[in-house]
């Protein structure tokens, strides 16, 4: 037995899980996470096979099965050492010799080879993360750009833009008239002839900006319509660690990143962003709500609180909070009444509660008495 092996492979892989991240990327670079929230799954192609597009192998990145990986169109199966062997070959003790290699463990590695090594690799993922910050910019200018040429909801002067009937008409089936609130938003636009990814088709779309903190754009909302003012309905069949399944092809998308970003719905009637109130010391209560439906509905409403569109409940608990914000009440959708929703709702709003330690703000929960959510409540069913 040599010195290397002594190390124990239940070593080696607690130490391949610790740097998974750097580890899935470095092997299969074509992947890439299966949602960038959840981070559950990093979908690649499967080296041991002609596969030429990523959708059937997957990389368990979370969970019980954490480093392992499942291609559902062979069959294949294995542990994380199991998966270096799917991409280098050889044996599994070949596997995790490498692993203890790869990791810094290897005590037969000269140290100069060992401090070589990591310097090359520090380097290749500070160059990982500029090229990665480069798109993501050229990105957001994109997007940015698609949401300037759309159809805004007024004309100049604050009257309905009849450019944009298709918007109003989607609102309105939904029980929302925009006419109730003093003015009509402007964070949202029409956008007409938008590719949905996923299906190949062309659809219209309400395109909302999302901002950050600084209220710098950061990414682009979509809610694709028919041209009948109806969300798209369109399904396909994926495959998924277990085996086929149906599944709703995306009816919103929010592109790119947008990590700790909103959707300013609604100023509570202030004329002026959360960031220029702040230096003024003037509180406003707010809302934070999971889609511009339910922000609308917020708005019409609560017309004195601002309102904010997470885009998603994962997003909740990353969402600002500023000084001016002397309260903020998290509008909980009913339909979040699984267990796993349930306990996201309630660490975000626990770590809203805690952020708002720092800028006085007290977090409250809300729910509609009728059906799932505030826009069901302005429909009244």
């Amino acid at each position: 037995m040599t010195v290397a092996e002594r190390i124990s492979f239940r070593e080696v892989k607690a130490a391949l899980l610790d740097k998974l991240d750097d580890l899935v990327s470095e092997l299969f670079p074509d992947g890439d996470y299966d949602s960038k929230s959840k981070r559950k799954y990093w979908l690649a192609t499967n080296p041991s096979r002609n596969d030429t597009k990523p959708g059937s192998f997957w990389i368990y990145m979370t969970g019980p099965k954490q480093g392992g990986y499942c291609d559902s169109a062979s069959g294949q199966k294995g542990d994380v050492f199991g998966l270096i062997q799917l991409k280098r070959g050889g044996s599994i003790l070949d596997a995790k010799i490498w692993g203890q290699w790869w990791c810094g463990l290897d005590p037969n590695e000269p140290p100069e080879q060992r401090e070589q090594r990591a310097i090359a690799a520090d380097q290749r993922k500070r160059q990982a993360i500029a090229e990665a910050a480069a798109q993501l910019e050229r990105d957001r200018r994109t997007a940015h750009a698609i949401w300037l040429h759309g159809i805004p909801l007024a004309l100049k002067g604050g009257v309905r833009n009849p450019a944009a009937a298709l918007a109003f008409a989607y609102f309105e089936k939904r029980g929302i008239d925009l006419d109730k609130l003093p003015r009509l938003p402007g964070v949202t636009r029409l956008l007409l002839d938008q590719r949905h990814v996923e299906s190949g088709q062309t659809f219209a779309a309400l395109g909302s900006c999302i901002i950050g903190a600084d209220h710098k754009f950061m990414a682009l909302h979509r809610v694709f319509i028919t041209d009948e003012a109806e969300k798209i309905d369109l399904w396909t069949t994926v495959n998924t660690p277990d085996g086929p399944k149906k599944k709703q092809l995306p009816v919103r998308k929010s592109w790119p990143d947008y990590l700790g970003g909103f959707i300013p719905v609604w100023d509570g009637g202030t004329n002026m962003s959360a960031r220029k109130q702040v230096p003024t010391g003037e509180l406003t209560p707010a809302i934070a709500c999971e889609g511009i439906e339910d922000g609308f509905a917020a708005a019409i409403g609560n017309q004195d609180h601002r309102v904010r569109a997470a885009c998603s409940l994962g997003n909740l608990h990353n969402m600002p909070l500023f000084a001016c914000d002397d309260r903020l009440i998290v509008w909980r959708d009913n339909d979040w009444g699984k267990p796993q929703a349930e306990r996201q709702l309630q660490a975000a709003c626990k770590e809203l509660a805690e952020r708002g330690r720092d800028t006085g703000t007290e977090v409250f929960l809300a729910s509609s008495y009728l059906g799932k959510d505030a826009n069901d409540l302005m429909k009244g069913k």
